[in-house]
C-alpha cells in the first residue's frame, strides 16, 4: 500500500484497512495528545500504534529542519514509545 493510498482512505475505516494491510504504526492522529493502541474488528490479535503528530514525532520538523537521518527519526519514534 504505498502513501497516496493511505492518505486517501476513508477516516472511519483508516485503521482497521492499514492493520489488515500490514501496517502497525500510524503517525497522523490529530485526535489525541497520547499514544493509544487500535485493535482491528476483524482480527483481535493485530492493532495499530497510534502516534500523536505533535512536534515530539513531527516528521518534517526533524527530518527537514534538523537534518534528522531515516534512522535518527525511528531512534526519536522508539524513544518517544518508551516514555
Amino acid at each position: 500500500m504505498n502513501s497516496y493510498l493511505i492518505d486517501k482512505v476513508p477516516e472511519e475505516n483508516s485503521a482497521e484497512i492499514l492493520v489488515q494491510n500490514g501496517i502497525h504504526i500510524s503517525l497522523y492522529a490529530t485526535n489525541d495528545g497520547v499514544l493509544y493502541k487500535s485493535k482491528s474488528s476483524i482480527d483481535k490479535e493485530k492493532e495499530l500504534i497510534v502516534l500523536p503528530y505533535s512536534m515530539e514525532t513531527n516528521d518534517i520538523s526533524l527530518c527537514m529542519s534538523q537534518d534528522y537521518t531515516g534512522q535518527q527519526y525511528g531512534q526519536t519514534l522508539i524513544y518517544y514509545i518508551e516514555q
